[in-house]
């Protein structure tokens, strides 16, 4: 332990340092850099630069999300601490400040609301299919249910595509890497008439898999990937202006891939289990085929009164996935198949409005939800009854919000808001073990229905023009539902009521920006789920608690050099939560107060240093990234087997762009040191994980015109 605190020091002073510590004196005339470049978000609902916002956001623009290369969620973790994804059963399961999703199986919705064009993304299965082409991302920390409504507990995240171009442009990229990684892809986009923009972008990718199968050689863990967009901007009227987006996508890959890692706690011993991380055993050929489409229709009707605008947003999505792989990953084989589908139909209807002193906006939203789940798992190579499930629910959520911030003087303002809600579920089942119905939509009627507030009230102080001090209370909703493959398992609502106060500032002469938050959240009815041969139950745990603090700076020394570091520091636990997992070898009745919240870890950060070189023959970046994590855990037990020792992996980027940047070509290296890292655990008679992504490196070139 106190080499870990030792280690934890060290890096903490060590990034400290090197942010504070390097040269603070003034530039020289040739080296002064100019202020760091403001980031315009719309994380409430209408544009305000990142710093005005009383809100700890993250936010990257298009520029930065090529360089490091995100196109899909789980690529956010190990760049923004405090934040993680771990994938299971093919899931995107994310976690703000130890807030996310706790149900590894796939069965249940998120506790971080994602969002592709302002459309809600319904299903964790969504969540890493790739989002590419992306104009910019936010990440907003903290309950968001006032604005962005259902799941947004832990927080949100926006993606927004590309948008189109009025001159005409086009580029192209291709891409090769390590276990044979190629992909390529291309757009275009320019002006079809004065009134009508366009966007048409394609790409392709495909590699070997990181994991072997040692029983029949299959390469598991690859990926082949087609997808696209098409974005149309429209002035319909003067008044009237509409923005359409279609996004496709196709995966196909051998996974997931449920890997019994702990020797010391399975019930199968070598060569029945592969405990090597990249080596698993089974006789089962594993694959998953995903089909996704996204579609949104936004308009946008100017001047229904002085500074009035209303808005529509319509949105579909639509998900099928396809599977198969081993439920315990054994050289005795436990097929698992699944077939899903869901769909997602949404409609929203606000007012935004602005005055001298005023900013609001009012809204309606609707949204209806299909998920139609079939599963079969063959158990008989260890003796027990196969379970096949049949699982058809739909889902209806409604809700009226308002918001509004008011300037009380030219220094202090107020911000109120309220969300009202209902939500309708109706989960039809049926659970058989071999042939014997454990339940029937007969049998076990499943309908709920809720009702439920929101809001948040807040206060901001102006200090300066470069420095807001905000305070904030607010609450937070995930709504319940029943269990998708256990039954009579109805769950309650998550509720989370949180209070933030921060600090946004900016200092010589723009070149630094600091922020710091401070925030205790009161956490209840938490949802997390067992696995057992019958089914995958859900629970709820009654009570806990976030206590922790989020330090971001970023400063720019010279014109040439950038240096960023972002901390998280928590305390999470769970403060009363009695609960059993036979399967983990923890009885019923334990009690599980004081462990800490799962991916929670005491404290994460990142450290990044930037340098530009100017040569005649073009421009050359280098930028170096360390992420650092302490231990947290990956499930609500203490035992070792569910916890992820705390780690340091680093990524490097190197860039180089011609005089005319139309040429650039992209060097990088992802998890250089190759870190071995747990992305989900579940037990049955012992634990089986899967894994993140090993060391990634690969060379990207590009061409625009």
């Amino acid at each position: 332990m106190r080499k870990k605190l030792e280690m934890r020091s060290l890096w903490l002073a060590t990034a400290v340092a090197v942010v504070i510590g390097v040269p603070v004196q003034r530039a020289s005339a040739e080296e002064q850099a100019a202020p760091i470049e403001e980031i315009v978000v719309t994380a409430q609902r209408r544009s305000q630069s990142l710093q005005d916002v009383p809100i700890t956001i993250n936010a990257m623009g298009e520029d930065q999300i090529d360089e490091l290369g995100i196109e899909k969620a789980a690529d956010l973790a190990g760049i923004l601490p405090g934040l993680t994804v771990g994938e299971f059963a093919g899931t995107a399961n994310i976690s703000i400040r130890g807030v996310g999703t706790t149900i590894v199986s796939g069965a249940g919705e998120g506790s971080v609301a994602l969002h592709l064009d302002g459309i809600f993304m319904p299903s964790t299965l969504m969540g890493n299919l790739a989002q590419k082409d992306l104009g910019r991302i936010e990440v907003l920390r903290g309950p968001q249910s006032t604005l962005y409504g259902r799941n947004a507990t832990g927080g949100v995240i926006n993606f927004f595509s590309a948008a189109p171009e009025e001159g005409f442009s086009a580029g192209a990229s291709a891409t090769a890497g390590n276990y044979d990684y190629r992909a390529i892809e291309g757009y275009v986009t320019g002006a079809l008439s004065d009134r009508v923009r366009a966007r048409l972008y394609a790409e392709g990718e495909e590699r070997d898999g990181y994991t072997d199968n040692v029983i029949t050689g299959q390469d598991l863990d690859d990926l082949q990937g087609v997808g696209g967009r098409l974005a149309i901007d429209a002035e319909v009227m003067d008044s009237w202006d509409a923005e359409l987006r279609v996004t496709l996508r196709q995966e196909d890959s051998a996974q997931p891939v449920y890997d019994p890692f702990d020797p010391s706690f399975s019930p199968f011993p070598a060569p029945l289990v592969a405990f090597d991380p990249r080596e698993t055993a089974t006789p089962v050929d594993v694959f998953s085929e995903k089909e996704f489409l996204l579609a949104s229709l936004k308009n946008e009707f100017h001047g229904i009164a002085d500074d009035v605008t209303l808005v529509s947003l319509t949105g579909y999505t639509h998900l099928e996935n396809d599977s198969r792989n081993d439920a315990l990953g054994i050289a005795l084989g436990t097929p698992l198949s699944r077939d899903e589908e869901v769909t997602g139909i949404s409609q929203e209807f606000n007012l935004v409005g602005e005055s001298v002193n005023t900013s609001w906006v009012v809204g309606v939203y609707g949204l209806h939800q299909e998920n139609d789940n079939q599963s079969f798992t063959d158990f008989s190579a260890i003796g027990l009854p196969n379970n096949s499930v049949f699982m058809k629910s739909e889902r209806d959520a409604i809700s009226a919000f308002g918001d509004l911030e008011y300037a009380f003087t030219d220094k202090w303002s107020g911000i109120v808001g309220a969300r009202l809600g209902y939500e309708r579920v109706e989960t039809d089942l049926t659970v058989l073990a071999g042939f014997t119905p454990l339940c029937t939509p007969e049998s076990v009627p499943q309908k709920e229905t809720d009702e439920y507030v929101t809001g948040r009230l807040g206060l901001n102080y102006q200090l300066s023009d470069d420095a807001l001090i905000y305070g904030q209370v607010s609450r937070g909703y995930k709504a319940g539902g029943f269990s998708f493959s256990n039954c009579d398992n109805p769950y309650d609502p998550e509720k989370l009521d949180a209070v933030e106060i921060g600090i946004k500032s900016r200092s010589l002469d723009g070149r630094l920006v600091a922020n710091v938050s401070g925030y205790y959240y009161d956490y209840r009815d938490l949802q997390l789920e067992l696995a057992t041969a019958s089914g995958i139950p859900v629970e709820n745990a009654d009570e806990a608690h976030v206590f922790g603090a989020d330090i971001e700076l970023n400063y720019l020394p010279t014109a040439t050099w950038e240096i960023g570091l972002a901390l998280t520091l928590l305390d999470a636990e769970y403060d009363e939560f009695i609960n059993r997992d036979p399967n983990f070898g923890v009885p019923i009745g334990t009690d599980l107060s004081g462990v800490r919240l799962n991916n929670a870890a005491p404290i994460s950060g990142t450290l990044s240093i930037q340098k530009d070189f100017l040569f005649d023959i073009g421009s050359f970046r280098f930028r170096g990234e360390a992420y650092m994590t302490d231990d947290y855990n990956l499930r609500e037990f203490d035992e070792p087997y569910v916890i992820q020792d705390g780690y340091t992996s680093l990524n490097f980027y190197g860039i180089y762009a011609d005089p005319s940047d139309r040429f650039e070509a992209r060097a990088f290296v992802k998890n250089a040191t190759d870190e071995t890292v747990l992305a989900g655990v579940l037990g049955f008679g012992g634990p089986f994980g899967v894994w993140q992504t090993p060391r990634f490196y690969g060379i990207e070139l590009t061409a625009r015109y």
